[in-house]
């Protein structure tokens, strides 16, 4: 169940929603630099390099999901919600370094569709920025999740995993696994609490950082 001051995306949808008070994911990506010309989509991209790019993706999402699950090690359920995050990613990752693996050397000499080069470059750039720096409580790690989980991350792996090798099972697959790790981010605020009571749990070892968790502020709240 998602909130209902939530405006729910697509996860092909390239992102959701916004408004000022929406949290501090979006003013990540907002600060992000602009796409260095090593990674700019050209013809000169082939297949093998697209599946490199989305593999380090899968990875640094996994990382990203591993430091939350860190920074809430003093709440086990919290922690291993996050934990479980940075399972699938990995998950992803494998799967993609697998099917890497069954390609031809002709198949990955191939030039990628624009499309798929436009949202690689778009997640990167969303990654490159330091994430987790700015997260004080559990709802700005849930909003850098929900940021993340409804970027072209997703439609990158779908993609990859199930537009290359024509494997109905493959398909299934993938469908299964996006469908119960998605989930886990739509059912967040049933299964744990709302944004008022994630405001109020501070990550571990937040002595220096001024929150008023007992009056529900957030550091995402305040002005600059």
């Amino acid at each position: 169940m998602t909130e209902p001051n939530r405006k729910q995306a697509t996860p092909n949808g390239g992102g959701r929603q916004t408004t000022p008070s929406d949290g501090q994911a979006t003013s990540n990506q907002e600060q992000a630099a602009p796409h260095d010309e090593q990674s700019t989509p050209d013809s000169e991209q082939t297949m093998a390099e697209v599946f490199s790019r989305a593999i380090e993706i899968e990875k640094k999402a996994a990382d990203i999901f591993t430091e939350l699950s860190s920074l809430f090690s003093h709440i086990p359920n919290i922690s291993a919600f996050w934990k479980g995050m940075a399972a699938d990613e990995v998950v992803h990752m494998d799967t993609l370094q697998d099917i890497r693996g069954t390609l031809t050397q002709e198949q990955l000499s191939l030039p990628p569709e624009k499309q798929i080069l436009k949202d690689i470059c778009k997640v990167e750039d969303l990654l490159k920025g330091d994430l987790i720096g700015p997260i004080r409580n559990l709802d700005d790690a849930y909003e850098l999740a929900h940021e993340m989980e409804y970027s072209e991350v997703n439609a990158i792996f779908r993609s990859l995993a199930t537009g290359i090798v024509p494997s109905e099972k493959l398909v299934e697959f993938v469908s299964a696994e996006m469908e119960q790790h998605l989930k886990k981010i739509i059912d967040f605020t049933q299964n744990f609490g709302d944004r008022a009571w994630r405001r109020q749990i501070s990550i571990r070892h937040a002595q220096d950082i001024p929150l008023l968790s007992t009056t529900g502020d957030s550091a995402s709240d305040r002005e600059p």
